[in-house]
């Protein structure tokens, strides 16, 4: 490639009004191209850019700030090689794969959080909004896109624009995303933030919604979702699953460099592998990662935020007044826990490990890398957990089977819809007592009202519980006899006594046996 030049793989969009694909060989070669410092400010989208800079014998590689194109990196006999799946390597014969079992506890201990290092011995990954600069003196990393260049009280948005600049900027965003499709299914819960991309879609021939339901009222959303679909003129399948299509024993159908596939959402995918693919779907877009972008707090942070920035006044009383409201608290304990948090260093918030079924010998595991908290020392605690919660998403957008299929596109943590989230202080994201208030009130005219007034969210903790229960024998003969139990990483005494206990809806420790199933599977995957 010439200076200057450069490969994008995925999708590339300018930063305008109507924004338009990049696509010819005049794009990559504009002067906004030749450096990856002006690549997140003058573009955005969904891709590894990969760029000949100025200096002689030195190439960029960016992933962009979504992370919704993967991007891994091994040296293998001194040659670079970066890749979107490790099984391109594998089949090529460059690489034989060899499972990190250590690093492979550290997924186990902290919930599968990201890192540098993934759970194949050589394998690295290139984290969203980091760049890899190869030359002749070596490689190094450096960011080129960062929350902190958003949080700031200089950037915040105002009460009065920021709903309709989040509306402008999600309408944009998906408009510009579904562009670049042909057909499109989406995944409709009916919940808040997959009903937005769905009223976003509307009136979009391409485009199939599909609803799943699961065993259990928590689990049947269908009442939101035939209203939203309705709104949008979407047309809607309505798909039932029970908790017997579920296989414990059953390895992932993508095979990837850390466990991702979760198993008891197996048949959920499934169900839309088959639409996908009836309906030779390029694309699956859903409202992942709504939660976290947009705001949903549970806590007092957003009091703290609104006390540090603004003081005392009536507009404290408000936000402790919203979060009771929000929460089913009392004023008193809202402030009582605001006051509390204040008081917390950010240091006192870091990842802490569970520990509980792992063997003693794979106790000493240093807590992840967040490069993304970087320079938020001095944020304010609701906005340092909500970097923390977008953080969290990356380990869910990808692995999943569908993607055999197609793309798998979830519009909130597009970048341009990110930075302008990150720029509406926290307080207003509970105004009304409501979660995600801004982005509620952004498509108040669209929004049926009984989606706009939902308080409850879907769930299948029953449709779990119930696959658990009905696959103990199942699960035990695959913990206990795997390949986590042959490297000594399981503490089977205390994975048996977790086992034996009763199971409850929302009893954390049965989920975890189940996340063990989730890797356990994913190591047979490699290894056989």
């Amino acid at each position: 490639m010439p200076e200057g030049g450069g490969v994008i793989f995925g999708v590339l969009f300018t930063r305008e009004p109507s924004p338009r694909r990049v696509g010819d060989q005049a794009d990559f070669t504009a002067p906004a191209l030749r450096s990856r410092q002006r690549l997140a400010s003058d573009y955005w989208g969904r891709y590894v850019a990969v760029l000949v800079e100025a200096e002689p014998d030195l190439v960029s590689v960016s992933r962009d700030p979504s992370g919704q194109t993967p991007c891994l990196h091994a040296v293998i006999d001194d040659v670079d090689y970066v890749f979107s799946h490790p099984g391109l390597v594998v089949d090529l014969g460059l690489l034989a794969p060899r499972v990190d079992w250590r690093q492979l506890a550290h997924h186990i201990a902290y919930r599968g959080a990201r890192t540098l290092r993934t759970a194949l011995v050589g394998v690295d990954e290139l984290p969203p909004g980091d760049t890899l600069v190869l030359s002749g003196r070596g490689r190094t990393s450096a960011a080129f896109w960062r929350p902190r260049d958003f949080v700031g009280v200089d950037r915040h948005l105002g009460d009065d624009e920021a709903a309709p600049r989040l509306f402008a900027e999600v309408e944009r965003t998906v408009a510009a995303l579904a562009s670049a499709e042909g057909a499109i299914v989406l995944e409709l819960s009916g919940g808040l933030d997959s009903s937005i991309v769905a009223l976003a879609l509307r009136g979009r021939s391409n485009v199939h919604a599909v609803n799943v339901t699961t065993e259990g009222p928590e689990g049947d959303e269908r009442r939101y979702a035939r209203q939203v679909s309705a709104t949008a003129g979407l047309p809607m399948v309505e798909l039932g699953l029970t908790a017997s299509d579920i296989d414990f024993e059953a390895p992932p159908r993508v095979r990837l460099a850390r466990p991702g596939r979760s198993t008891v959402l197996q048949s959920v995918d499934a169900a839309f592998l088959r639409e996908g693919r009836a309906r030779g779907a390029t694309a699956f877009f859903n409202g992942a990662g709504g939660d976290s972008v947009l705001g949903y707090f549970n806590s007092a942070a957003p009091v703290v935020d609104r006390l540090r920035v603004e003081g005392l006044g009536p507009g404290l009383a408000t936000t402790v007044l919203d979060i009771a409201a929000l929460t089913g608290a009392t004023a008193w304990t809202v402030a009582r826990l605001a006051l509390r948090i204040s008081l917390q260093r950010p240091a006192a918030r870091g990842a802490s490990p569970d520990l509980e079924h792992l063997s003693p010998a794979f106790w000493d595991l240093e807590p992840p890398a967040r490069p993304w908290l970087e320079g938020l020392e001095q944020a304010t605690p609701g906005r340092r957990r909500h970097v923390e919660a977008v953080l969290g998403i990356h380990g869910h957008l990808d692995g999943l089977d569908r993607s055999l299929a197609g793309r798998i596109i979830s519009p909130h943590v597009a970048q341009p819809v990110l930075e302008l989230a990150l720029r509406i202080p926290t307080w207003l994201s509970v105004a009304g007592g409501r979660d995600r208030a801004v982005a509620r009130q952004a498509y108040a005219a669209l929004l049926p009202s009984d989606v706009f007034n939902r308080r409850s969210k879907g769930r299948i903790n029953r449709f779990i519980a119930q696959a658990y229960q009905s696959n103990l024998p199942v699960i035990k003969r695959v913990l206990f006899n795997g390949r986590l139990a042959e490297q000594g990483v399981l503490d089977l005494e205390a994975v048996g006594r977790t086992m034996s206990g009763p199971v409850e809806m929302d009893d954390a420790r049965f989920m975890s046996i189940v996340r063990l199933v989730d890797v356990e599977l994913w190591a047979r995957s490699w290894t056989g």
